[in-house]
């Protein structure tokens, strides 16, 4: 594996094309806006973010990793709605391990998105002023 395959994969805001799709699967029935925009992240298409690099459509298609830069509000209804969903899942008797698992691991990927999101922020924050208490 390369080094930029590694740094890539690595990123909290990059994710797979299987992550996305399983995303926009749980999500569209439910939550069709927010299906709507994971898949405009398969599209290559990123309105809320003009400075994340995007794909054109036809190279999009053929990429296994994408880029979510997304408002940070859009992924906590993200998580919140997978989090519904992913409770009435785990909640079923008869449902398998490895589909707890998926949707559990997937949870953790768009909670660490949107903690990486923060920790982001913060880091370019202006530095709190010493203020003087005379």
């Amino acid at each position: 594996m390369s080094l930029l395959k590694d740094l890539t994969i690595n990123r909290p805001d990059i994710f797979s094309r299987h992550s996305l799709e399983l995303s926009f699967k749980l999500l569209r029935h439910r939550e069709p806006r927010l299906a709507l925009e994971v898949q405009n992240i398969l599209a290559g298409k990123t309105n809320d973010a003009p400075s994340a690099r995007t794909l054109p459509p036809y190279l999009s298609r053929n990429c296994e990793f994408f880029m979510v830069a997304i408002d940070p509000v859009i992924v906590g209804q993200i998580i919140s709605s997978l989090t519904l969903i992913g409770r009435n899942i785990i909640e079923q008797s008869d449902v398998r391990p490895s589909r707890k698992a998926i949707i559990l691991s997937l949870l953790e990927e768009w909670m660490g998105l949107v903690e990486w999101m923060i920790s982001e922020s913060e880091q370019h924050l202006p530095a709190p002023s010493a203020t003087n208490s005379a």
